[in-house]
């Protein structure tokens, strides 16, 4: 399971594409009554401040008043000229957009850096709203994660002390939320069969270029971006193709290409705004009896400088993660499982068996700033509701 908010982020942007989607005139090309719309349409999910921001933003549209910020060529996008957006990244995230984009007629390629997809990482958690979301995009899709889901929305979840172990607080929103707005309850799928199904609905190999890395990009004179992309990974000009595309977003994660160069920045290091939480993260899963399987969903023990999180993960699986407050470059133990029995000796927890887990993993967990930016081009970042351009839409992104 993986904190929901970083699943929420890229589903929720996928299914508030629609809302920034060019609207078509009947007469087939880009109706010019819609043009300056989105922005009043994206606003209701916005706080107050925000409304504002973006209600002046939309006013600031004099040729020259935004440096970068070109209008764009005269052709219309219709079903015979689509959209073409490149996303820079094949997650989950950049999966999922290339999903809802290209349920909107747009042409979309994704550029993974990736050689081939490999059955990586754990099981994701995804919150009601997130799955209503996923339904909204495409009923077929929701349909095909839920035959692979496992419902913990639907038990008790919350937070216990971590020296007693008695409950704290119990998250019976999760439950009542869901009942009350008719949503699907919160649950985990593993991420590799989330990725497997977004690979197969976007089209595999016909959308996806593996070995692809975007490197840098540049604003082309009469709209759109041309994309420099790495191919393989040996670097130099030899191994350099371009591509060009009307928007291209940055879906690359945490140490985006795209981010760097839009922010003029470094992709990772101390100059780079993304920089240590000051917690660094223990996580695994195992197979085990507990008592309260049928009863709890996820349990997360508070203690002093850590905490431990235990979540049912289907199929008779228990995933862990301990969270510990260490200083940066804090190196990982001969045995990090004994490490973490030690620490945790005083805590009842039963997802730390005397056998080894079956797998775990060491995280350096980072954070960065919320920025609101004008893009320089044709260009967003994953994490911001974007209103994509061309024949004269106004790029803007605003943080969510």
């Amino acid at each position: 399971m993986a904190p929901s908010s970083w699943a929420l982020a890229a589903v929720l942007l996928a299914g508030s594409a629609s809302a920034f989607m060019p609207a078509l005139s009947s007469g087939g090309g880009l109706a010019r009554t819609h043009r300056l719309g989105c922005a009043a349409r994206s606003s209701s999910v916005l706080p107050a401040a925000r409304k504002a921001a973006v209600g002046r933003a939309a006013t600031r549209r004099a040729p020259g008043a935004l440096p970068g910020l070109a209008m764009q060529g005269a052709a219309a996008v219709t079903p015979e000229n689509p959209l073409k957006v490149i996303v820079a990244g094949g997650g989950v995230g950049g999966l999922f957009l290339a999903k809802a984009l290209q349920n909107q007629g747009m042409q979309v390629t994704v550029l993974e850096k990736t050689g081939k997809f490999a059955r990586f990482g754990g099981p994701i958690q995804l919150a009601s709203n997130a799955l209503a979301t996923i339904k909204g995009i495409d009923e077929g899709l929701f349909d095909k994660v839920m035959k692979k889901f496992t419902f913990t929305g639907t038990r008790t979840n919350g937070i216990k002390d971590g020296i007693r172990t008695v409950w704290y607080t119990k998250f019976e929103a999760i439950t009542k939320a869901a009942e009350f707005f008719s949503l699907p309850y919160t649950g985990v799928i593993d991420r590799p069969d989330l990725q497997e199904l977004l690979l197969e609905e976007i089209g595999g190999d016909a959308t996806v270029k593996r070995d692809a890395a975007v490197q840098r990009w540049e604003q082309l004179p009469g709209g759109g971006v041309k994309v420099f992309v790495q191919i393989g990974e040996k670097a130099g000009t030899a191994n350099m193709e371009t591509m060009e595309a009307d928007v291209l977003v940055g879906a690359d994660g945490i140490w985006s290409q795209i981010r760097s160069q839009m922010w003029n920045e470094d992709a990772k290091g101390p100059d780079s705004g993304t920089t240590y939480s000051g917690y660094t993260c223990f996580a695994g899963d195992t197979i085990q009896k507990t008592p309260y399987y049928f009863d709890v969903g996820y349990q997360v023990y508070i203690g002093p400088g850590k905490y431990f999180v235990t979540s049912d993960v289907g199929r008779g699986r228990t995933q862990w993660y301990a969270f510990l407050a260490l200083p940066a470059g804090s190196k990982s133990r001969a045995s990090n499982k004994e490490y973490l029995r030690d620490l945790f000796s005083s805590v009842r927890i039963p997802s730390l068996p005397p056998h080894a887990p079956r797998r775990y993993r060491l995280l350096r967990l980072s954070t960065g700033p919320s920025r609101s930016f004008w893009p320089r081009a044709c260009g967003a970042l994953l994490n911001a509701v974007c209103s994509l351009r061309r024949q004269g839409l106004t790029g803007r992104v605003v943080p969510v």
